[in-house]
């Protein structure tokens, strides 16, 4: 079989930079899809009830199985589970294999539940035995000791370089650390590469299925994936000897929950993104997203924002870098920037939140003014001799004539 490491990296000249590439981008195509393992790489699109379309990866594992991530193929905000068509080792409309339908898709409860990463994998069960033809990805648990600096391979359909159609890409880089049942890695990926196999080379240097991606990085941090634990595999080995159903009511068990990861920078972007709003204000990303190419957040990590494009309605992607040339002069994703820098400095989004933060500064020098004026003259202490009526309070005009004047400068 092929040494999957082999892969020669893009030179300097061919480099990007992108969310989730991590420096220089090294990707490079699968000209030879139909070689194993490869070949157990699949396409994934996945048709939501409320009419979304999006593209992810998985791997055959067994005959009929597939396993990839749990948000590839469910997602509340789409109307739950989608309709989903696989294609192994596809490039562009190369379809060595054939494609097949789902005949049944186990989701874990925990995760329709919480919608977190530790519970983010998913298995298909395919209409028809592609996986027969593919051949399939072995897999194994591990508890995560020792992973740390080896080399590992992520594989998927990478939307950012969907130019003509679906294209398989792989990078190769190490595994960076394990947190909880998470594994981090360095390894180059964007959207579309979701449910891909994160794979090493076992001890008789055969491809093993190790985790499986599911976020990013945002660029600056690792990218990430759910590890494949003894737990998982025990999960994987029962769908394949049982059947999905054998799985129903299981919750996944995470191995040191208190170590799970806080929300990542890159799932605190994407949930202040909001798609209804992207897809309402940019109609040609819209159809787009319509026609199967990419999704609405692929876009606009990949281009929208360059392009000036807003992800929500409270932030102005123009504005934000105007202001802040050295966000711009970085190349940095600004909604990016904001939550994990800006908001922190004081920096705003957008004009009005500027005009108010001008409003609390003059509120907050109303209230020092009128303090001050207080404090130049206290209130003398009553006693039982000297009723609180017969007190002689303090002349206040002066504050409250300055505090108006500093209203009207704001």
């Amino acid at each position: 079989m092929p040494d999957i490491f082999a892969q020669q990296r893009v030179s300097l000249e061919e480099v990007s930079f992108r969310e989730s590439i991590i420096g220089f981008d090294s990707r490079v195509e699968v000209t030879n899809t139909t070689d194993f393992p490869f070949s157990t790489v699949t396409h994934i699109r996945s048709d939501f009830p409320g009419g979304f379309s999006a593209i992810g990866s998985g791997t055959m594992i067994s005959d009929t199985l597939l396993v990839t991530a749990a948000h590839v193929v469910f997602d509340t905000r789409f109307g739950g589970l989608a309709d989903i068509t696989a294609t192994p080792g596809r490039s562009l409309d190369f379809m060595p294999f054939g494609q097949s339908g789902a005949a049944d898709i186990w989701v874990p409860d925990t995760f329709i539940a919480t919608d977190t990463q530790q519970y983010d994998f998913a298995i298909i069960e395919l209409e028809e035995p592609l996986g027969a033809q593919t051949g399939h990805m072995n897999f194994a648990g591990s508890d995560g000791v020792g992973l740390f600096g080896t080399d590992i391979q992520v594989t998927g359909f990478p939307a950012d370089l969907n130019f003509g159609g679906p294209r398989m890409f792989t990078a190769v880089d190490e595994a960076a650390e394990t947190v909880g049942n998470v594994l981090r890695h360095y390894a180059d990926t964007t959207g579309g590469m979701s449910g891909g196999p994160i794979v090493r080379l076992d001890d008789e240097g055969e491809p093993l299925l190790t985790a499986i991606h599911t976020n990013g990085g945002g660029g600056f941090f690792p990218n990430s994936g759910v590890r494949i634990t003894d737990e998982i595999a025990s999960i994987l080995d029962t769908a394949i000897n049982q059947g999905l159903d054998a799985l129903r009511g299981i919750v996944p068990p995470v191995e040191n929950p208190e170590q799970l990861p806080p929300l990542s920078l890159a799932e605190q972007v994407r949930a202040a993104f909001d798609e209804g709003f992207y897809l309402a204000d940019n109609p040609d990303v819209a159809a787009a997203v319509d026609a199967g190419r990419m999704t609405a957040f692929q876009h606009y990590q990949t281009w929208g924002w360059a392009e000036g494009r807003d992800p929500n309605a409270s932030f102005d992607t123009s504005f934000y870098l105007t202001e802040n040339p050295d966000v711009a002069a970085a190349g940095m994703e600004p909604l990016f920037h904001f939550i994990a820098h800006g908001e922190g400095e004081g920096r705003s989004p957008n004009p009005s939140a500027v005009l108010a933060r001008q409003n609390e500064d003059a509120l907050e020098a109303l209230d020092e003014a009128i303090l001050a004026e207080l404090s130049a003259d206290s209130v003398p202490q009553s006693s039982a001799a000297e009723p609180a009526e017969l007190l002689d309070l303090p002349d206040t005009s002066g504050a409250f004539a300055r505090a108006e004047d500093l209203l009207d400068a704001a």
